[in-house]
């Protein structure tokens, strides 16, 4: 299951995070698995989640919620993957920036990202 979603302004880490939690909870509504990978291009996230966020951070609430949707899986995993093997990710972003819709599920792999997923699958990326 693939989702792109049109935020309000705010900051690169809160949209990482949101994104997480909305994956997260994706998981948890459609029986999705208890075995997550979490792969993220943005090392200040990943750092949030694997060593927790002081009370103070803007970040704080969305790091509570991730952490208590991973309590409830088996195992969850952080990765912090480059930029350029995030190439989906950045495609689903784009294409959200251009429709009109606020959220978009895709119970299946969009046209568009097609190319960068067998890059991906072959190691090309």
């Amino acid at each position: 299951m693939v989702f792109s979603r049109k935020l309000d302004r705010c900051s690169v880490i809160k949209a990482e995070l949101w994104a997480i939690t909305q994956g997260l909870r994706l998981i948890h509504l459609k029986k999705l698995g208890t075995h997550i990978l979490i792969e993220s291009d943005s090392l200040e996230a990943i750092t949030l989640l694997r060593n927790g966020c002081p009370r103070q951070n803007e970040c704080f609430d969305l790091v509570q919620e991730i952490s208590e949707l991973a309590a409830s899986c088996e195992t969850v995993s952080y990765l912090h993957i480059g930029r350029e093997a995030n190439l989906v990710a950045d495609l689903l972003a784009k294409q959200c920036n251009i429709g009109e819709e606020n959220l978009i599920i895709y119970d299946s792999p969009p046209n568009f990202i097609f190319r960068a997923l067998a890059a991906d699958l072959a190691g090309v990326i």
